[in-house]
This record gives structure tokens, sequence and C-alpha cells, in this order.
């Protein structure tokens, strides 16, 4: 569901972060997260499994500065 990132304060995966930069409020985007930019070779606990290949859907509802 809907999650309120805080750029450069959120922990969230290094591939998320560089196509987030790239969008304006209203865009919308799918970003496949390959592993090395997402959890990596150990995963996320019991969230994602190793090695997985992340894939988010994404609409920017607002963008504050």
């Amino acid at each position: 569901g809907p999650r309120a990132i805080v750029m450069g304060k959120s922990q969230i995966e290094a591939g998320l972060n560089e196509g987030l930069r790239l969008l304006k409020p209203g865009g919308e985007a799918v970003f496949v997260i390959p592993p090395y930019l997402a959890h990596g070779l150990l995963g996320d606990r019991n969230k994602i499994p190793p090695r997985s290949v992340v894939v988010y859907h994404i609409k920017i509802l607002s963008r504050e500065i």
C-alpha cells in the first residue's frame, strides 16, 4: 500500500532511491531493481528472499521540501 518516504532520511534500497529522484509529483513508474541494488545476497529477513529482484509500482503523490 501507500508509504511515505523522506528522501535522504528513510531507509530504502539504493535502486529505489535512484529511481525516485527522476520522478516529479503525479509521475508514475515501474522500477525493476536487481538484487545488488535491492536487498542483495541476504534478502530482508522473512519478507524478501535472498537474491530477489524487487518490483515497485510507484506514483508520486506530492513532493514537499
